[in-house]
């Protein structure tokens, strides 16, 4: 996943100050976070891990495992 993936959204790209995606596979409980555009900020990629029990995702890096 690019900013190239995000033109032809108009203003979206241009105006936000954050852009994310999020990208999961329909039966995994792995996915990764992308910071596209951060105006205050690091962009970059975190790995995350779903929790469907709980609705969320959990940071990898942070024991999602425990």
């Amino acid at each position: 996943v690019a900013m190239g993936d995000m033109r032809g959204s108009g203003k979206i790209e241009e105006k936000a100050r954050c852009l994310m995606v999020l990208e999961r596979e329909e039966e995994s409980v792995e996915a990764k976070l992308t910071i596209l555009k951060n105006s205050h900020g690091r962009k970059g990629e975190c790995d995350l891990i779903w929790s469907g029990d709980a609705t969320s995702y959990r940071d990898v890096a942070r024991g999602a495992y425990e």
